[in-house]
């Protein structure tokens, strides 16, 4: 359960790094999927220091199977020194699969569908939350993200918390208990 970090956090954080010759490495989980303002940009895209390595996976945009990823290195020596490792570890680059999607990006047909998904997810998501509110009413108190696919929802009655996640399942969804 992330939240979004302030820009001015972001700034001093990157600061500290530059200081303290620290690396950090994002993971911009979900910020494709943001409904109700406009995006923070990625640490990556503020950092005129060189200390940011930004991760990123397909798999949560386009197709869960998916399997690809990428990197945005600071310099082109960690570029290569990344390319050479992964050569030496991990022989199973799908090659098909990486020439498809760059097909599928360079044709603009990832930011299509990330806008047509938006919307999709944001009407679900609000469809959601409607019958949650409709069913449980003043049992429950939701915490929506304007980000991502997921919502929290607290359960302030709950006679038998531990059945939920069951109830849940036996109408298709999928949860998750916090504890």
């Amino acid at each position: 359960m992330g939240k979004t970090v302030p820009l001015t956090q972001r700034i001093k954080l990157l600061k500290l790094a530059a200081r303290q010759n620290m690396w950090i490495i994002e993971e911009d989980y979900e910020s494709e999927f943001r409904y109700k303002h406009r995006p923070i940009p990625a640490l990556k895209g503020l950092d005129t220091f060189g200390k940011v390595i930004h991760i990123g996976y397909f798999n949560r945009t386009i197709f869960s199977v998916l399997r690809i990823g990428y990197m945005v290195l600071p310099t082109v020596e960690m570029a290569q020194h990344i390319t050479m490792i992964k050569a030496m570890t991990d022989r199973q680059d799908g090659i098909i699969d990486h020439a498809i999607l760059t097909k599928f990006i360079v044709e603009g047909h990832f930011l299509r569908h990330l806008r047509r998904m938006r919307l999709i997810y944001k009407k679900l998501q609000t469809k959601l939350i409607s019958l949650l509110k409709k069913h449980f009413g003043n049992e429950i108190r939701i915490t929506s993200t304007d980000a991502g696919m997921h919502i929290i929802v607290w359960f302030l009655n709950a006679k038998h918390p531990e059945n939920i996640p069951q109830l849940a399942k036996e109408i298709g969804m999928v949860i998750y208990a916090v504890d």
